[in-house]
């Protein structure tokens, strides 16, 4: 099982190793590819401390910290690449201004404005968001707070810990954990959310990162489904 593991990490880590070299290598867009590297990132990163909270149980919870922080840095990231893909923010307004009304899209006008709307159930509790430098700061700002908020939801978790008030991997509704992890579940389909809407609103100038886009889609979908399945998740410390 060792040999498993740790042959498929190696591979990870040597195949996004040579990604990232090759994007060194040829750093000519710095702008963009800073932000790409961060993202490429999440690979090795997941493999990494998953190898390691099945080699040392006592290591688990510091592992699920960067499995819990690291996707809302990386929509951050990725919204960052959409942006410098569109050449910045001044050719991301000059996109929003020419946008017309569209069912696909879910943009209607409003007053002589195109806005944005969400979906069920968001629509029920947020507002519409102009095409407009509203529609790009509640995007940026939302991801950004929201990768705060899930680094300061970690911190709690920690003090928690400290007191002996949160036992990680106990499904029990009478301590914080499946509230924390739920909260902390939803922290990061909110920032996917953000980033599925900038990035639906700018897709026909961005078709080219469209498999990229889908990559990070079902990263997202594993973490929802990894939320309980962690509490199943076997350690080799475990094993006699």
């Amino acid at each position: 099982m060792v040999f498993t593991a740790g042959t498929s990490v190696a591979v990870t880590l040597i195949l996004s190793l040579f990604l990232i070299i090759s994007h060194l290598a040829t750093f000519t867009r710095p702008k963009e590819q800073k932000f790409l590297i961060a993202v490429i990132l999440i690979v090795p990163v997941f493999a990494l401390q998953t190898f390691i909270s099945m080699l040392e149980k006592d290591a688990t919870f510091y592992c699920e910290a960067v499995h819990i922080c690291y996707p809302p840095f990386v929509a951050f990231c990725f919204f960052n690449y959409l942006v410098s893909c569109l050449g910045g923010y001044t050719s991301t307004m000059a996109y929003f201004r020419v946008q017309t009304p569209s069912s696909e899209l879910n943009l209607v006008e409003r007053r002589g404005c195109v806005v944005q709307q969400h979906e069920i159930p968001w629509k029920w509790f947020c507002s519409e968001w102009r095409l407009d430098d509203q529609f790009y700061g509640k995007v940026n700002i939302g991801i950004r707070n929201l990768m705060i908020l899930q680094i300061l939801s970690t911190l709690l978790a920690h003090f928690l810990q400290t007191m002996d008030l949160y036992v990680a991997d106990i499904f029990n509704f009478s301590t914080p954990y499946p509230f924390l992890r739920l909260g902390q579940a939803f922290i990061t389909y909110l920032a996917f959310y953000h980033l599925r809407l900038f990035y639906e609103v700018t897709l026909q100038q961005l078709q080219h990162v469209r498999p990229m886009f889908l990559i990070l889609n079902t990263i997202r979908w594993q973490l929802h489904l990894g939320l309980f399945s962690m509490r199943f998740q076997p350690r080799l410390t475990d094993v006699d």
